[in-house]
């Protein structure tokens, strides 16, 4: 069963209503379970929907994988259906254990290489014979292709002329450093930097080696920025 209550008020009004437009309205059983299966076939299409409503579900999915790690290795798809169906979510842990991914992906959202319609998307292993590549680097990689995922795509990022990756990728890393590899209770009711460019809710600290990923992955944003900006340039030239 579900080990801890769900607030649903930290859920964007937006993406509730996206998913149930007649959420809080009473509903007889038979309701519930018609409301359900829509849910779920809305799911079958989630990659069509408006990328700020994707990243809204990323961000609660981290939220709510703090409390229960499991939560980080459920698909998207998964956790919503799991979030708003009350048939799901009344068999909690069955569902977990049902859904959740079976291929050693444990360690929280960090690791989590689901793409928004709940199908694998891990870099390339190396070719045989060649040298691994490091977690790290697979890890910020990977943080990269989940920004792309949730509507971070290169046309997006491309309107942030004033540095603003820059800027978050140095606010995390920041974060990171003042407490090293210390993730007390604390960690991640820190401040707003003031040099954050964006909105307070889309601070979202982690724990050190987590934020350590998201500002690697916000500094390649801002490279591949700069590359796109040459390129054009050159191109007018």
């Amino acid at each position: 069963m579900q080990p801890f209550s769900l607030n649903y008020e930290n859920i964007s009004r937006r993406l509730t209503e996206t998913v149930i437009p007649d959420y809080g309205r009473r509903m007889d059983s038979t309701r519930l379970k018609q409301r359900g299966e829509e849910i779920k076939r809305k799911f079958s299409v989630l990659n069509s929907w408006p990328p700020v409503r994707l990243a809204e579900a990323e961000l609660y999915r981290e939220d709510v994988s703090q409390q229960d790690i499991r939560i980080s290795r459920l698909s998207v798809p998964d956790f919503l259906t799991l979030l708003f169906d009350p048939y799901s979510r009344a068999q909690w842990d069955d569902f977990i254990l049902k859904h959740a991914d079976q291929a050693g992906n444990t360690s929280g959202p960090e690791n989590d290489y689901r793409n928004m319609t709940g199908e694998r998307s891990q870099p390339e292993r190396p070719q045989y014979g060649e040298p691994a590549m490091p977690e790290a680097w697979r890890d910020v990689i990977a943080e990269r292709q989940r920004q792309i995922n949730t509507g971070r795509t290169p046309e997006h990022d491309d309107e942030y002329i004033n540095g603003a990756l820059a800027l978050a990728a140095a606010c995390y890393a920041r974060q990171a450093g003042m407490l090293g590899t210390d993730c007390s209770v604390y960690y991640r009711d820190a401040v707003v930097p003031d040099i954050w460019p964006w909105a307070r809710e889309y601070w979202k600290p982690s724990s050190p080696r987590r934020d350590l990923e998201k500002a690697g992955a916000l500094i390649l944003a801002e490279m591949e920025r700069h590359d796109r900006a040459a390129a054009r340039k050159n191109n007018e030239n």
